[in-house]
């Protein structure tokens, strides 16, 4: 084992990322082992200040060691973290301070049930991050906003949700130009989630909602929308009228929509229309 964790370490040093998991299966091995040596061995896995890409999957242990929860004092110059099925972790890391930080997926953090305060870390506010990525987490429910003297996530241009069933509250308020849902979430689709106005988006995405069977009545809000791509939405039956009066709207991509039978006259004029896999329009 100790021979496994000096390659991860030779790694480290060669590449400038951190896999932890499925290396030599090291970390398979290390999952029956105490939370006191699962946490000992990611902590001696510290990085150099330089590092720029960090990824962790598959880690075992219940926290996460001091150079990530703090890391903004230990990661000057990363640029892009994703954490990886950290099945066990109860925290979000702090990473809102980190002032180079341009690209964060978290995926498979299953115990998480809110992004809050401590996620933004002391005064931060993600001042260059470009790309969020949130993904199976199966008990998130919130986002929740906290106050800062400048604004939050100033320069997001994509959020993707992929498979938050319990997702329920985005508080936060998001300047984001591409929003991607990939949903199959109940809430999300009734007016149980009011919070479609704090995501002044631009571009939408709706990727295998198989429940939706039309667009949530909250989504009037989103006006300033130009483009609207749904893909694989099995029952979603048609598109409402209201669409028609979003004056920004020039781009409309359906495909895979087996039941998809009608769609209001105007959206079939728009600058683009891209229509595959929808039989039932007859397009």
């Amino acid at each position: 084992m100790l021979h496994e964790i000096s390659q991860m370490s030779s790694l480290l040093k060669l590449s400038g990322y951190i896999i932890v998991g499925d290396l030599g299966n090291a970390f398979s091995k290390l999952e029956s082992t105490s939370e006191s040596v699962l946490l000992h061995v990611l902590e001696g896995l510290q990085p150099n200040l330089n590092l720029k890409k960090l990824e962790i999957v598959l880690y075992a242990g219940e926290e996460l060691p001091v150079w990530i929860n703090e890391g903004f004092n230990y990661l000057h110059k990363l640029k892009e973290i994703k954490l990886i099925n950290l099945k066990r972790c109860k925290k979000l890391p702090s990473l809102g301070g980190l002032c180079d930080l341009e690209i964060v997926e978290i995926s498979g953090m299953v115990l998480i049930n809110t992004v809050d305060e401590a996620f933004y870390g002391d005064n931060g506010t993600f001042p260059e991050l470009r790309r969020f990525t949130l993904s199976h987490m199966l008990e998130l429910e919130k986002w929740l906003k906290v106050e800062r003297k400048e604004f939050l996530f100033p320069k997001l241009r994509r959020l993707t949700l992929i498979h938050c069933p319990q997702f329920k509250a985005l508080e936060v308020d998001l300047e984001v130009s591409r929003l991607t849902i990939w949903l199959n979430n109940k809430m999300v689709q009734t007016s149980e989630f009011k919070d479609w106005h704090n995501l002044p988006i631009k571009n939408l995405e709706i990727v295998g909602c198989q429940e939706m069977r039309c667009l949530p009545q909250v989504m009037e809000r989103c006006v300033k929308l130009r483009s609207l791509t749904i893909i694989g939405c099995d029952n979603l039956d048609c598109l409402p009228e209201w669409l028609q009066g979003f004056k920004h709207l020039k781009s409309l991509c359906l495909y895979d929509c087996s039941a998809l039978s009608s769609i209001p006259e105007k959206l079939k004029r728009l600058r683009k229309v891209a229509i595959k896999g929808c039989p039932k329009l007859g397009l």
